[in-house]
Parts: C-alpha cells; structure tokens; sequence
C-alpha cells in the first residue's frame, strides 16, 4: 500500500442536468381514479421546455381538471383522447 499526494483537485457534479421524477400508488382497484405526481428537476443554467404527451387508449379516460385544479368527484368530465401538456421548468 502507498500513499500519494495531489497537488491538484477536481471538483465532481454527479447530479442529473435534467430529470423527471413519477410518484404513482403501487395499486388501485378496477374503476379507481389513478392521481400520478410528476416533479421536474432542473439543473441546467437555463430554463427548460418539456412536452407531457398522454396517450389516448380504449382501456382508460382521462378527468378534465377545472379551474385551480378542482374536480367534480361524483360526475367529472372525462377526455378519452390523447391530451398534450407543455411545461417551463425554471432552473434553479
């Protein structure tokens, strides 16, 4: 074993420039609402554009949130279509 001296140090950024992180239930039941909570990281030196595409299916729709994010829970208005949402991400 040796020991060595460096006169010299590099200094390491090990975080990603730009990532999503998802927080969903690991289960729901048949017939369920599925609330899914997506966080945009930004570490970049500049602001960032992201496009959220949701992909229309037969098997599920989705609810059309309201004004301020309310939703008529016992009749909520449901697209089964595919929906596009365009997101800013400040850095930080």
């Amino acid at each position: 074993m040796s020991l060595k001296t460096v006169f010299k140090y590099f200094q390491y950024e090990g975080s990603l420039p730009f990532y999503v992180s998802v927080e969903s239930p690991s289960f729901i039941r048949r017939g369920e609402t599925l609330g899914i909570r997506l966080l945009f990281i930004n570490n970049l030196q500049v602001d960032t554009m992201g496009l959220i595409i949701l992909e229309a299916s037969d098997d599920y729709c989705f609810v059309e949130t309201e004004a301020h994010g309310e939703v008529a829970h016992y009749h909520p208005s449901l697209v089964c279509a595919e929906k596009h949402h365009m997101v800013t991400v400040n850095n930080f």
